[in-house]
């Protein structure tokens, strides 16, 4: 494969039959081939062309395939960032609570002091503070915010091979 030469007597062999999908996204360094039922495999191939090239001697040499090629949108692209940032909203809001009340002089304990369980260590973060509570968690939102709208501002470009058998 140095030589970009793709000879398939050099290349290993890739049982397509046992195959269901191949992907390539554009931004990512592999292929992925998804198999009926051992799971999923990744090619490492660092090198675009020897990539595409190796995708498209696939596609090209596969019977009963159907290609396919989309853009993801904007909110497909950042769903698990926004997953993220939902359920820290979520911890925050419940570890707020319980700083506020804190603050106010309530004392909560652990049923048999065990710290842990979620609300343990809800209540664990949440007695650091109540401006300590917010600021890790605006850090952490932030991250969560970031990572959203880097990934929603560039949508990767999926190229899928599905193989019907």
């Amino acid at each position: 494969m140095k030589s970009a030469s793709f000879d398939s007597t050099k290349l290993w062999e890739i049982k397509t039959r046992n195959c269901k999908e191949i992907r390539l996204q554009d931004s990512k360094p592999y292929i992925e081939i998804f198999w009926r039922k051992s799971g999923e495999e990744q090619l490492r191939i660092t090198d675009d062309y020897k990539r595409n090239k190796l995708f498209d001697l696939i596609k090209a040499d596969t019977p009963d395939v159907t290609f396919t090629k989309e853009k993801w949108n904007a909110f497909r692209a950042g769903r698990k960032p926004m997953i993220a940032f939902f359920v820290v909203l979520a911890l925050f809001l419940w570890t707020l609570y319980y700083a506020i009340q804190a603050e106010k002089g309530y004392v909560y304990y652990i049923e048999g002091g065990r710290y842990n369980s979620i609300t343990g260590i809800v209540l664990a973060i949440a007695s650091l503070g109540l401006a300590k509570v917010i600021v890790l968690f605006s850090i952490l939102l932030g991250i969560a915010l970031f990572a959203f709208i880097r990934k929603a501002q560039n949508p990767p470009i999926m190229n899928r091979i599905l193989i019907v058998r």
